[in-house]
């Protein structure tokens, strides 16, 4: 197995946001902080992006958080303020150039990645007989998947094919918990009547149905939301903080009777995951500024009469600048707006 650095970029092209990838680089190991650091300096500086990129997105593997998180060089009485590092890599030596400027763009989670991870969350700390009920479903669906009789029978009785689970994406678990209840929906039995055919000692019962049922009404919003968030062709950011409201007045609304452990372990890790992002300038502007959303999801007047006025900041710091970049390309005979 090898290692990669892929870099997408995404963009506003004649007023149509667009992503492509522009590199997919071999990446030997380590695959350190400061390896993925001097990676992404050389793609930047290669394509001549380093000082266009305003925020960057990657997972949330500890290595890339460290490569990415911003950490200010100590003074030196140089007055060189705006010189900085990261992961104790000099950013300056990795462009080769004494005068560069560091451009150290925001770092963002991979927001879909985040939602992976609160529910691996909740299943971590739900009760044992919920790991063990989704453990034999996957074993179950493994063996349908080896059998060609029990796919046979499936297709017999016109039931939709049944996904197995994918350890790297948690809505492949919800898919399949979601396959074997249609399956026992399409046809009563049909689970019991494969595992006699098959000789299989994993027999999904009527009671487990139930439980399984609870569990993907708690986890059908979490689908949804991972969707919504991993759209490629249209801005999600303004959909993160109505879609992680929405997602915690869900489990609010859950009621379960088998499921209680998952609801409350999804509680405390989403709070907990995406507590700093509820409060982030960036994401509130964002959905204040989205037509699907505008203000709908801010509860009281005077928190909405916060962020209108947050944003008519915003919109005046950008005319300011504007208006500076303006005076100075005059002054230097040049009539090019910049900004």
């Amino acid at each position: 197995m090898h290692g990669y650095f892929g870099l997408c970029l995404s963009l506003i092209h004649e007023g149509t946001l667009r992503t492509r990838l522009v590199a997919c680089r071999r990446m030997a190991s380590p695959h350190t902080a400061e390896n993925i650091t001097k990676m992404y300096s050389e793609l930047t500086d290669e394509f001549d992006i380093a000082g266009k990129i305003r925020g960057i997105v990657t997972d949330n593997a500890s290595s890339k958080v460290k490569a990415f998180k911003q950490k200010q060089i100590e003074e030196t009485g140089d007055d060189d303020d705006d010189d900085f590092m990261r992961c104790s890599v000099d950013w300056n030596e990795l462009q080769g150039q004494d005068d560069f400027e560091a451009v150290i763009p925001s770092r963002y989670s991979c927001l879909a990645h985040t939602l992976q991870l609160v529910v691996k969350d909740g299943l971590r700390e739900a009760t044992s007989r919920i790991q063990n009920l989704i453990h034999k479903c996957s074993s179950f669906v493994s063996s349908i998947h080896k059998s060609c009789k029990a796919t046979e029978m499936l297709e017999d009785n016109d039931v939709p094919h049944i996904p197995t689970q994918n350890a790297t994406r948690w809505n492949s678990t919800f898919s399949m918990l979601g396959g074997v209840i249609n399956a026992e929906n399409k046809s009563e039995e049909i689970l019991k009547k494969i595992s006699i055919l098959i000789s299989s000692s994993v027999v999904i019962t009527p009671k487990d149905i139930e439980v399984l049922k609870e569990i993907g009404d708690v986890l059908a919003p979490f689908a949804n939301a991972t969707t919504i968030l991993e759209a490629d062709f249209q801005p999600t950011s303004g959909l993160v903080i109505p879609t992680v409201i929405g997602l915690i007045k869900s489990l609010e609304r859950q009621q379960p009777q088998h499921v209680t452990s998952l609801t409350k372990g999804l509680r405390c890790s989403i709070t907990s995951r995406f507590s700093a992002l509820q409060t982030d300038d960036h994401f509130i502007i964002s959905a204040a500024l989205d037509p699907r959303c505008k203000l709908k999801w801010v509860e009281g007047t005077e928190e909405q009469k916060r962020i209108r006025m947050l944003v008519k900041q915003k919109c005046a710091a950008i005319t300011s600048f504007k208006s500076s970049k303006t005076l100075t390309s005059n002054e230097t005979g040049n009539n090019v707006l910049l900004c």
